[in-house]
């Protein structure tokens, strides 16, 4: 914690103007908190359609990244009827 000492919190203040300090832990200020859950979260819902447990990752992750996260939803229902 070389940041919080006497000496270095000065410099610090006056090249960047103020130190803030955060929580040690925060949802709120980590989004990616939040989205690493829900990805982790949709492999759990997809990955007993899969043999493989990456395959459910790289089906997952491509959901994401093509912003259809509802396919997700679709194939797991789907499976439910």
């Amino acid at each position: 914690m070389y940041h919080k000492t006497v000496v270095v919190k000065p410099i610090i203040e006056s090249a960047v103007g103020k130190l803030l300090y955060l929580p040690t832990y925060s949802l709120d200020l980590d989004l990616i908190e939040y989205y690493q859950f829900k990805v982790k979260d949709d492999i759990h819902k997809v990955s007993y359609l899969f043999n493989n447990f990456f395959d459910a990752v790289f089906y997952t992750l491509q959901c994401v990244i093509t912003f259809s996260n509802r396919a997700i939803y679709n194939l797991h229902l789907r499976h439910h009827i």
